[in-house]
């Protein structure tokens, strides 16, 4: 429970050891939590999403008030991509619990991918009050992304803006939001800051937070090349190289490759990994015939001649 009450983003016990743990008896910690929900914590984050399906089924049996199942089943199928299965868990979770600031950030995340105002706005004024800075920064980025009619914004989300920013003065993203909805700044300058604040992360070696602020900044301009290579990056860098691919997939599927070599370059290395030495060697191939001088490089290292 140490690991999960002070790691939940990054829980440090090898999942390994976390399979060899009792969950039969006692069947919750000393805070009521089931102990199968604080075990699918473990395959939520190394992607074992059958698993953790499973453990949540299970253990919300033991105590279905906390609705932490219903917060975990609403992650597991954000980062699936199957938004409208995330909502409907997260909607739960959150209408339970509205002052629990992980459930409104979650819902406002999953709302954000499906454009919901509407929702996003009665998520926001349920929880404001708590003056949680997340809440606060994660609305007013949705809002200058979205809610607004040809660039023009109403007064009440001008208001909302302006008050985000006497309560926030030192948060980046509300700051750049508060100029977009107030003074008309280029949605750009939202991008270029989530694209600052990702490249800080990127050198800290901080991969999560990272991918976190590139897709924020895919979310305002959703065909720049560069953030998806750069997603992908981080990716392989995690040792998630199939899930790296969908990335670099998707530049293709939307034709918005420079040919530069980088996409094919870092498509080699993946497959390299993933133990797909012909199909890796290919794309290294193609990298070094598009003059890409690390294609080049990989292409002799790996023997793909």
């Amino acid at each position: 429970m140490v690991d999960f009450n002070n790691f939940q983003s990054n829980l440090k016990t090898p999942i390994e050891q976390m399979e060899t743990f009792q969950d039969k008896f006692p069947t919750l910690t000393t805070v009521a939590m089931p102990i199968k929900l604080a075990k699918a914590n473990y395959y939520i984050q190394n992607k074992d999403y059958d698993t953790a399906l499973q453990l949540i089924d299970e253990g919300l049996k033991k105590n279905p008030f906390m609705y932490l199942g219903e917060y975990q089943k609403g992650k597991i199928f954000y980062e699936k991509k199957e938004f409208q299965r995330a909502k409907k868990f997260a909607k739960i979770a959150f209408d339970s619990m509205p002052n629990s600031p992980a459930h409104a950030t979650m819902y406002q995340l999953i709302l954000g991918e499906l454009k919901d105002v509407d929702e996003l706005k009665r998520v926001f004024n349920l929880t404001k009050h708590n003056h949680n800075e997340a809440v606060w920064s994660n609305h007013l980025y949705v809002s200058s992304v979205y809610d607004h009619e040809k660039n023009v914004y109403s007064d009440s989300i001008k208001t909302i803006a302006s008050e985000a920013l006497k309560l926030f003065p030192n948060n980046r993203i509300i700051a750049s939001s508060e100029k977009v909805i107030n003074f008309g700044f280029d949605i750009i300058s939202l991008a270029n800051e989530f694209d600052k604040l990702a490249n800080e992360f990127y050198t800290k070696k901080e991969y999560d937070n990272a991918i976190s602020e590139w897709k924020k900044a895919l979310n305002v301009i959703p065909n720049d090349e560069a953030y998806y290579l750069n997603i992908a990056r981080c990716l392989s860098l995690l040792k998630k190289f199939s899930e790296s691919n969908t990335y670099l997939d998707e530049i293709e599927q939307k034709k918005i490759s420079s040919g530069n070599g980088m996409l094919e370059f870092q498509k080699g290395l993946n497959f390299i990994d993933l133990k797909r030495n012909l199909l890796a060697c290919d794309y290294l191939k193609k990298s070094m015939e598009l003059g890409n001088p690390s294609g080049t490089k990989a292409f002799g290292i790996y023997k793909c001649y």
